[in-house]
Order: structure tokens, then sequence, then C-alpha cells
């Protein structure tokens, strides 16, 4: 059961890191179909290619976290209990999580608009000043073709 445990853990660390990897490739990818027409490659690798590669390393990580919270419910129902072994969800630790969490969740769609993007400067090749970041690729490629 120890290395199981393990295995589920090393999953989903390295397919985190490797979901990191191919969102970084995607967000740089030519918007639209640009990168179809230019025949863009990256690593050898397409842009649909990539997108495959994405969403298979997306649904390992969520197997793996799946996998990893039902070998590990014990630990977790221990962080919801008090000192005098209660039961209690909403611990202080518990708070600060889902305030993380909530500021993670609602920072793109805030009226100050808290986005990576936002936090990117971007210069025309042209002009040498900022350019506006609004015409940036989106993160997600398009679900159609």
């Amino acid at each position: 059961m120890n290395k199981l445990r393990r295995i589920t853990s090393l999953t989903a660390l390295l397919s985190a890191v490797f979901i990191l990897l191919t969102s970084v490739v995607l967000y740089v990818v030519p918007q639209g179909r640009v990168a179809y027409w230019a025949d863009w490659r990256l690593g050898g690798l397409t842009k649909t290619q990539w997108t495959n590669l994405h969403i298979n390393l997306g649904v390992l990580f969520l197997l793996a976290v799946v996998l990893h919270v039902y070998l590990n419910w014990k630990p977790i129902l221990s962080y919801l209990k008090t000192k005098t072994r209660k039961m209690r969800i909403l611990t202080r630790e518990f708070n600060v999580a889902m305030g993380v969490t909530a500021v993670f969740l609602g920072a793109p769609t805030s009226r100050f608009r808290l986005s990576a993007r936002s936090w990117m400067s971007v210069k025309d090749s042209r002009t040498g000043r900022p350019s506006n970041t609004e015409n940036l690729p989106m993160a997600m490629p398009s679900c159609l073709p």
C-alpha cells in the first residue's frame, strides 16, 4: 500500500509539472488557424498534438488526485479535526485554503481583471511600446478545429 501511495503522489506531481509545460506551450502557440496554416511546430509536435497531450495529462492528473485522496482519506480527515479529535470542517487552515482558492477563482472575473495575462508586459515589435494585451491568444485552446 505504501508503494502505491508513492507512485500515486509522484504521478500527480509529474503530470502537474508537464501540464504546466504544455500550458505554457499552448499559451504561446499562434492564435486560431494561423498555427495550422503556418504548419507551426514545437519539439516536432503540432498545435493539435500539444492540445491532445495537455488533455491526456489533465485526465492522468485527475485520476491520480482522486486515487491520492482515496489512499490518504484518514490523514485528510485528521486535518479537519481539532485537538480534542472532534470533527470541525471550518478550521483555520481550511479557511485559509478556501480563501486562497477563492482569490484564484474570482480573480479573472473581478472588476480589477487580475490574471496572469495582466502581469505580462508585451511590447509591439514595430514601435517598442507596450501593446494591448487584450489581443493575446487565450491560454486555453479553442475546441473548434
